[in-house]
């Protein structure tokens, strides 16, 4: 195994473990599925995943996590978390 195969498996596995940090929280109702919380380690974990994926060729699992990221993204939209955070970022502005 080179250099680059352990890099690629050390993302894909920082991908699900933040995915599974997700559902977990979200499972244990530690936090809401619209959450901006939840929905940010969705994304990165699937971004992870999809650099994993796309490097050994799992093409299915790879169309799973650009799906999964959209849903993610489109929560966000839809719920208002984004605009929440962006207000908040403001605060501090003058």
């Amino acid at each position: 195994m080179n250099t680059n195969d352990l890099i690629i498996l050390a993302i894909g596995t920082i991908g699900g473990i933040l995915t599974l940090y997700a559902y977990y929280m979200v499972s244990t109702n530690r936090t809401q599925g619209d959450s901006l919380h939840y929905q940010f380690y969705n994304i990165i974990g699937a971004l992870c995943l999809i650099i994993n994926t796309a490097y050994v060729g799992a093409w299915p699992s790879m169309g799973v996590n650009i799906i999964w990221v959209a849903v993610a993204l489109i929560t966000l939209r839809k719920g208002g978390a984004l605009k929440a955070l962006a207000d908040k970022l403001r605060l501090g502005r003058k």
